[in-house]
């Protein structure tokens, strides 16, 4: 009898093969630009693939069609067979163009059929920017502000970003306001929320004139040859340097040099230190004065030969014209400079000049402001007052700056009576002290604004 094992029987369950899947990506890049990093379309089949397709596609446009398992892909497109995925390299974008004005969009349709004829399609999308570029103009950037400016000509929404500890901060308006002084930046635009490219800018410096309180003078002596040396020429600053002048070795040069010597009226300094200040220990004196070879002290006349206003300005002096050559450099702009001043006019006609100029490299002038007449009149206590400057539109970087104060206009010349209406007079035959003295004006304490 044949020997006949039992039966077993055996029960397996076995599950369906799930459908495939593809993954996807989207991403936005400047023309031309790679992407931040490679980047892979993972495929998963767990029945196995039986067919796997791309299609790329511009702007809704077939461009081409690969059997995936089988063709050359292009360039920076690869296959990874072991792992099942598509890699687009980084620099697969960089041959990538937008159209001029406008982005294009590259679609990469990824189409797997499994061994079970299931089939799933995933499209991804690389969209290309036009590449905008900003640049923030020299002229547009101040102490506390700087002008972004999209160089293409597009009619695409903007708004604008400025870097903060590594954050993009937003910003609606071009120009940037609330910045530090002498400060590095960086900023971009959004069109059409697309970023431009990137720049870099630092703000000016918000710079101030040294010995602004006229604390700081020296002065030399003029040699009379009968009677020694007695007649100052009042500098400001030191001996090595200054940036503030005044027309004193003008109104001394015909001092020191002859038999009218002993008189000392023949040369006076028009800008003189003094101790009626307002702050600190001195302040400047600017006078109107007379002088010159031939002035005389007279019983009823006195015979001033010349007569200058008194000049305190930022420059040097000229000694070829007797004249001051103004501006000093200084990149910074301000937009006006403040001071306190008063003023004894002695006709009570005159008024004083302040005012101040900015120029550009080519000695253009790019903003300029002065003191109101009807402010510059009589003032018999220190006062603060201000000019402000107007900026002409578009102007360039600043290269050149000068202040210039000026005590008067009213020159009463040669005979004057001691009863002059713009000149004090010195008294008969006075040798020792004597001054053509004019209008008065006493300053201290500048300071540049900023806005």
């Amino acid at each position: 009898v044949m020997h006949t094992s039992e039966v077993i029987t055996a029960s397996v369950n076995m599950k369906a093969a799930k459908e495939p899947s593809v993954g996807n990506f989207e991403f936005t890049v400047p023309s031309k630009h790679s992407l931040e990093k490679d980047t892979a379309i993972a495929i998963v089949a767990e029945a196995g693939i039986k067919a796997l397709t791309l299609k790329v596609s511009k702007d809704g446009v077939m461009q081409a069609q690969y059997n995936v398992l089988s063709d050359n892909l292009p360039e920076g497109i690869s296959y990874d067979k072991q792992n099942r995925k598509i890699v687009f390299k980084k620099e697969c974008s960089s041959k990538l163009e937008s159209k001029e004005t406008d982005a294009s969009t590259y679609s990469y349709e990824v189409e797997v059929t499994d061994n079970l004829d299931k089939t799933v399609t995933k499209v991804s999308a690389i969209e290309v920017t036009p590449v905008f570029t900003i640049i923030v103009p020299e002229g547009d950037i101040w102490t506390n502000r700087a002008t972004i400016q999209v160089v293409e000509n597009v009619t695409y929404s903007k708004s604008y970003q400025l870097k903060v500890g590594g954050q993009w901060q937003d910003y609606s308006d071009a120009t940037i306001r609330g910045l530090q002084p002498n400060t590095t930046y960086t900023v971009r635009a959004l069109v059409n929320n697309w970023p431009t490219t990137e720049a870099t800018f630092t703000t000016e410096n918000t710079l101030q004139l040294p010995n602004a309180g006229f604390e700081e003078w020296y002065y030399t002596k003029l040699e009379d040859t009968i009677y020694g040396p007695h007649w100052e020429v009042w500098y400001l600053g030191n001996s090595e340097i200054s940036i503030w002048n005044t027309l004193n070795l003008k109104t001394t040069s015909e001092g020191g040099n002859g038999v009218d010597d002993a008189y000392r009226y023949i040369a006076n300094s028009g800008t003189i230190r003094t101790e009626d200040k307002n702050s600190g220990n001195y302040a400047a004196l600017i006078r109107s004065v007379g002088w010159g070879v031939g002035s005389t002290a007279g019983g009823k006349i006195s015979i001033q030969k010349k007569a200058d206003p008194g000049y305190l300005y930022l420059g040097s002096y000229n000694s070829s014209t007797q004249a001051g050559d103004y501006g000093i450099e200084f990149e910074s702009r301000p937009s006006g400079f403040k001071f306190y001043c008063k003023y004894s006019s002695k006709s009570g006609k005159d008024a004083f000049i302040a005012k101040m100029v900015v120029l550009d490299a080519s000695d253009n002038i790019i903003a300029e402001g002065e003191l109101p007449k009807s402010e510059s009149t009589s003032i018999s206590n220190y006062t603060q007052k201000t000019v402000q400057l107007t900026y002409k539109t578009g102007c360039g970087k600043a290269k050149k700056m000068y202040i210039l104060f000026q005590s008067g206009t009213r020159l009463d010349k040669n005979k004057v009576t001691h009863q002059s209406e713009d000149f004090s007079c010195p008294s008969f035959g006075n040798l020792s002290n004597g001054e053509f003295v004019g209008s008065q004006l006493y300053i201290d304490d500048v300071e540049l604004i900023y806005e």
